[in-house]
């Protein structure tokens, strides 16, 4: 079992990961919100009967990357006969208890924002396998997140089948990866190229993800918890190791 604990800004959006199976899950599979997170007291719940005016929010992307399934933290949720169910929970926009149809994978990503200022923790069952593959769609935004709760770098990442674009052409054919900021206003950019250079602008001579001035990628870029936009012209995979 594991569990990672992020602070939360009042009013701000964080791309946060699926991370855990629920505890107990012996092959890969997937959780419940109201497994996978925990919030702290000051975080509230708001109602449906306000219409979710004070709820904390989440957003997760559909599959074809054209909107999102909107799910709220309430009081006055009801299940499919439309009786109250009597506790805190997160429900999905007509006030319904979750069904499987909202159920969280391995390695999908979500948009989280409460009004209110507090914590989360998510948490249940570490994946067992040492490298965990998800595949790349075409010419679309994907929101991606390392099914391991641990830092990562893009440099340490298995690419595969995905056609590296080049620095020398502004990126304008690169797969891309967008790494929203610790402040929610902007992303820190990344591309795989076939041209990049090392801090001494030498080049390193093989595909590889580097920033947006062409250069090699040294550190973590995505901290627990945390998940990531991925944009790319041709369908692939990104292999991530533990």
């Amino acid at each position: 079992v594991g569990f990672n604990n992020i602070d939360i800004k009042a009013g701000q959006f964080y791309l946060l990961a699926t991370q855990f199976d629920k505890t107990g899950t012996e092959t890969p599979g997937a959780i419940d919100m109201n497994d996978l997170i925990k919030l702290s007291d000051s975080i509230e719940p708001g109602t449906f009967d306000d219409d979710f005016a004070t709820a904390p929010q989440i957003q997760v992307l559909n599959s074809s990357g054209s909107g999102y399934f909107m799910y709220y933290y309430i009081s006055d949720a009801t299940d499919i006969e439309d009786e109250y169910l009597g506790y805190d929970c997160w429900a999905d926009d007509g006030g319904y208890q979750l069904t499987d149809a909202s159920l969280l994978t391995m390695g999908e990503g979500f948009w989280f924002k409460s009004p209110v200022a507090g914590s989360l923790s998510l948490a249940g069952q570490v994946k067992g396998e040492a490298l965990a593959v998800q595949t790349v769609p075409a010419g679309q935004f994907y929101i991606m997140s390392n099914p391991f709760p641990t830092a990562f770098s893009f440099a340490n990442v298995v690419t595969t089948g995905l056609v590296p674009g080049t620095f020398d052409d502004d990126f304008a054919t690169a797969p891309q990866i967008q790494v929203l900021n610790a402040a929610g206003t902007g992303y820190f950019m990344y591309y795989y190229i076939s041209d990049a250079t090392d801090i001494e602008d030498e080049y390193v001579g093989y595909d590889c993800w580097a920033d947006d001035g062409g250069y090699i990628l040294e550190g973590n870029q995505v901290q627990p918890g945390a998940s990531f936009w991925i944009k790319s012209p041709t369908t692939g995979s990104i292999g991530f190791n533990l």
